[in-house]
């Protein structure tokens, strides 16, 4: 009669209606980025490593309001960065970040329909190892 089991899910439509029915869910909430980005800035001051708060702010976006994606996305810049700094050009370059001159380049090359241009800055970004999803999202 004490027993409780806890279930975690971020697809909570994939659990039958019959187990849904007898249970009590409890759905979180994302944490806002801001948030994200100060406990991340913390847990970076605690084991003394060296970042701008810019870097971080664009780790917790990135994030998109989960802790645990953060945290992971960090360790990976840890690991790239060694004893460096963690800057915000480290970061785009560990998460393949367009920074915003590509951005502002490929959205006037649409507006001005140069799809020459377009194409070229495309090509650019990948070579440098930019994300095709991140960056057609950032441009949208």
């Amino acid at each position: 009669p004490f027993v409780v089991f806890i279930l975690a899910t971020t697809e909570v439509h994939k659990i039958p209606a019959t187990i849904m029915s007898r249970v009590q869910p409890y759905d979180f909430k994302l944490v806002p980025t801001t948030r994200l980005a100060e406990h991340l800035g913390s847990i970076l001051k605690t084991e003394g490593i060296a970042f701008e708060p810019d870097a971080v702010r664009t780790v917790a976006r990135q994030a998109a309001g989960s802790v645990r994606d953060g945290l992971s996305l960090l360790d990976q810049i840890i690991a790239y960065v060694g004893d460096d700094a963690i800057t915000p050009d480290r970061v785009a370059s560990v998460l393949g970040l367009a920074d915003r001159r590509v951005l502002v380049d490929l959205a006037r090359a649409v507006l001005d329909r140069d799809t020459a241009t377009a194409l070229r800055t495309l090509a650019a970004a990948l070579d440098r190892g930019v994300d095709l999803r991140y960056l057609m999202g950032a441009l949208l």
